[in-house]
């Protein structure tokens, strides 16, 4: 029994999850079975029209001239590095909570990661921490992570990026729907890289991802790298599934937004660090991360509630003097449900939960 403090009511065996991805797919099961029908019988499993409705969808809900699907997130991140100029013994600028794919990704095209530390409000690139590398340092390119939903600086990135002559590649992993002055994100890099993975906003069945660059004409380039160098193409069925999620993925942001609202009104308060939002920038919260000075107690409450702890950056820099501000966010970051579904009275569980154990 967990009996939760300063609440009206009592629950009893209630088990909280951080994602539910089976809640998702029953809210369009219907769509999605007609999507797998139509590839079972079409007898196409990789590539083919599928892939290219997909493809074509993406890219006009996006507002860009071409988007080509590959198989993971780890091989669009490689595809957009290779189209941005990134060959083996480049050297590229990444962020301190760079994630595992990123790395994974730059490891396969035998690029070297230059890491900069992170801006405290946002946990994104910091301006000043990238300019500082690139007045002293030669790089090829910027893989600049939009975090959590959040957009990264971009204008301040970009203007960087353009007056070293340094490629701009935006890593749209964790950020499907954000937006920094009224663009998405994916739509000012050389390329961007986008993953739908099983707990993403946008969800394939498998595992899937895909790379988009801002003009029509780029999108051979895209396709080269794919098909010839990498040979990671998108399969029919992962296609027909995302795409029959597309129509609804604008309606599941808002939910994410209006969730992540009442836990800025309950836990702001308390004196919690909540995520951040820009007055130029729309926060899709792929992620809903706190920040407690004593994060065990927290960790702890949530335990109870059948919230395991999340380790949020496994690859971030630890205790580096250089980077302290990714360090701290390492340490005290912590991460509660924010998915669609959520049930309201699991969302007021995790919120009597934390408050229970930031007043004790």
């Amino acid at each position: 029994m967990i009996i939760l403090r300063g609440t009206e009511s009592v629950s009893q065996n209630l088990c909280v999850k951080l994602s539910d991805r089976l809640a998702s797919l029953n809210e369009c099961k219907g769509d999605v079975r007609q999507a797998m029908t139509r590839v079972l019988e079409s007898g196409l499993t990789v590539l083919g029209p599928e892939v290219d409705a997909f493809e074509g969808a993406f890219a006009r809900w996006l507002g860009v001239g071409a988007a080509v699907g590959v198989s993971s997130g780890t091989d669009a991140v490689m595809v957009a590095l290779q189209v941005a100029g990134v060959r083996s013994g480049d050297r590229v600028v990444v962020d301190a909570l760079a994630s595992g794919a990123s790395l994974v990704a730059l490891t396969r095209l035998g690029a070297q990661p230059v890491r900069a530390d992170v801006e405290r409000a946002t946990l994104t690139l910091a301006p000043a921490a990238l300019e500082d590398i690139l007045a002293r340092e030669s790089v090829q390119a910027v893989l600049v992570t939009h975090r959590d939903g959040h957009p990264a600086d971009l204008p301040a990135l970009k203007a960087l990026c353009d007056a070293h002559r340094v490629a701009l590649v935006e890593d749209c992993t964790e950020a499907l729907g954000a937006a920094q002055g009224g663009r998405r994100v994916g739509c000012v890099g050389v390329s961007a890289a986008f993953c739908f993975g099983p707990e993403r906003t946008l969800a394939a069945l498998g595992r899937a991802g895909l790379v988009t660059c801002a003009q029509a004409e780029g999108g051979g380039a895209l396709r080269t790298v794919r098909d010839t160098l990498l040979d990671c193409p998108m399969d029919s069925l992962q296609a027909a599934v995302l795409r029959a999620q597309l129509r609804g993925v604008d309606g599941a942001i808002l939910r994410r937004q209006s969730i992540a609202l009442r836990y800025d009104t309950a836990l702001g308060p308390l004196g919690v660090v909540i995520p951040t939002e820009r007055s130029s920038a729309t926060h899709a919260y792929c992620r809903y991360v706190i920040r407690v000075a004593d994060p065990q107690p927290v960790r702890a409450a949530l335990a109870a509630l059948g919230l395991g702890e999340e380790a949020l950056w496994p690859f971030g820099t630890v205790a580096d003097p250089l980077m302290p501000v990714a360090a701290q966010a390492v340490q005290q970051g912590i991460a509660v449900p924010v998915y669609p579904q959520l049930p309201a009275e699991h969302q007021r569980a995790v919120i009597a939960a934390i408050a229970s154990a930031v007043r004790a």
